[in-house]
């Protein structure tokens, strides 16, 4: 292979890795939970997880907002642990693997007796 086609593709990689790093930096949008407003009724989502006990092994619960937006933020704590915030520009919301799984191992409070 010549040297120029090689300086070629390595150009067009390095370009590519860029390209797709510009589009990753333009994605994240930053939400002030502080400043959000709060209704007097639950969101529509689907399905409807509205007063679930979640079990310590179970995948993370991904779900689809019923409601009219351009942006869509949800917070996911436990009664110990960091919170998960999720942004997503869809409606479908996704918790990723590793962060659900580090929610489901923090510490939790002792059962009542």
């Amino acid at each position: 292979m010549k040297k120029r086609h090689v300086y070629w593709i390595a150009s067009l990689s390095l370009l590519a890795v860029l390209a797709l790093g510009v589009w990753v930096a333009c994605r994240r949008v930053a939400v002030d939970f502080a400043a959000a407003v709060a209704v007097d009724r639950p969101p529509q989502i689907r399905p409807d997880y509205r007063d679930a006990v979640i079990p310590p092994n179970i995948a993370p619960l991904n779900f689809l907002v019923e409601e009219p937006g351009t942006d869509y933020a949800v917070r996911v704590r436990s009664a110990q642990g960091k919170a998960i915030n999720v942004v997503s520009r869809t409606p479908r919301l996704v918790i990723p693997l590793s962060r659900w799984r580090r929610l489901l191992a923090s510490p939790r409070l002792p059962r009542p007796a």
